[in-house]
């Protein structure tokens, strides 16, 4: 509750500052700061270099992109981090794993909210991420929450990876047996079964088999979650959520009706 612990919180990146306070030496100079005037504000983002989808989409892996995008899924915070998945109003979904963000911050993000995002290009196991991202949150946008794109006549195809990291809908998936014991159940990453973990279940669609996931760190204690644990082999579903690759397509599932 300190006037320079407060000042410190309010900084921005960018805003140039003069500092004050005892210097002290461990491997090196360490000033401990007991005071901070800001001499002038970071500069307003520049629209200068910001990519289209398509621009990012055609930029080289391991170089630096800039994008503006509305968040539309947030993981909770975890080790001075956070996970988005953010989509551009013309159709471009973008997946930012591991955002550094300090906890207080990381409590301003929300759903619908513009930013600016500025990290690495990368595609592990195909899936197109930025890594490495800082961001900037465009405070005066309107916000944006994607419509569901119906995917379904994809399914199987090349065509369905332009779809990645957006907000997609499919259509009358029937639920199939998972695990050896015939079920639908919950497991962390090592089949443990623990309630309250990733939830992973399959369906078909004609003779293919779609992957689906509910992620508890997005969706736990959540009626999409609750609905899931109820379904029965054999139940018929429509699913609304966002697509990501892991070597192969996953459905992030953040709604469950079931089909007419």
């Amino acid at each position: 509750d300190t006037e320079v612990y407060k000042a410190v919180e309010a900084l921005n990146v960018g805003d140039v500052i003069d500092a004050e306070g005892f210097l002290y030496w461990y491997n090196g100079l360490n000033p401990h700061v007991t005071r901070v005037t800001v001499v002038s504000s970071a500069p307003a983002p520049s629209d200068d270099g910001i990519m289209s989808y398509d621009e990012f989409m055609e930029a080289e892996l391991d170089t630096e992109v800039t994008v503006d995008a509305y968040i539309q899924a947030i993981q909770e915070w975890e080790e001075n981090a956070v996970t988005l998945y953010a989509q551009d109003p013309d159709g471009g979904g973008y997946y930012i794993p591991d955002m550094i963000c300090y906890e207080k911050d990381a409590e301003k993000l929300a759903p619908g909210m513009k930013i600016r995002v500025t990290g690495n290009k990368a595609a592990p196991y195909k899936e197109v991420q930025i890594q490495q991202a800082r961001y900037t949150i465009i405070d005066d946008a309107e916000p944006y929450f994607a419509e569901p794109v119906d995917v379904t006549e994809y399914l199987g195809t090349d065509d369905l990876i332009r779809y990645q990291n957006q907000v997609v809908a499919v259509k009358g998936l029937t639920i199939i047996p998972r695990g050896e014991d015939g079920g639908v159940y919950t497991y962390y990453y090592d089949n443990s079964g623990t309630d309250g973990d990733d939830m992973f279940f399959d369906s078909t669609l004609g003779d293919l088999v779609v992957n689906l996931k509910v992620e508890s760190r997005v969706s736990s204690n959540t009626e999409v979650y609750t609905t899931v644990k109820e379904l029965k082999v054999g139940d018929v579903i429509d699913i609304e959520g966002i697509i990501f690759w892991w070597k192969q397509p996953y459905f992030m599932v953040t709604e469950v009706k079931t089909a007419d």
